[in-house]
């Protein structure tokens, strides 16, 4: 089992928080087994197993829900704010104007209303304009 110091940072209006908490990550069969020895420690296993799936599922549906009613823009920023952190994962600088830029520039719905006459517009010649 492992145990690492984290940090969960929410940013409020223009201010960030930031607390530390302790992530533990079971790597192997062994840590496993060892966990769920106890009925203590299967149901915790079992709880935290459950959650997370849940979690994940309700995310899936929260996010699908979102893009279909707030339209394209907020589905826009929010690519383009991942894009940013992505290049700065790589070490590369960019704005997020500049990824909010090319956001757009991929998008089918951006392309169909103001690119009629992009390659990346996926309207036939014989689909009206």
């Amino acid at each position: 089992m492992k145990r690492e110091q984290k940090t969960v940072t929410v940013t409020i209006g223009d201010k960030d928080h930031s607390r530390d908490y302790e992530k533990i990550s079971y790597e192997n069969r062994e840590d496993i087994l060892s966990a769920i020895s106890t009925d203590d420690g299967l149901t915790g296993v079992l709880a935290n197993l459950n959650y997370g799936y849940d979690l994940k599922q309700r995310a899936t549906v929260r996010q699908a829900i979102l893009d279909a009613h707030q339209g394209p823009e907020k589905s826009q920023e929010k690519m383009a704010k991942e894009l940013v952190k992505v290049f700065a994962g790589m070490g590369q600088n960019l704005t997020l104007e500049q990824a909010l830029e090319r956001v757009k520039a991929l998008s089918p719905a951006i392309v169909n209303d103001s690119q009629p006459d992009s390659p990346l517009n996926p309207r036939t010649e014989t689909q009206p304009a």
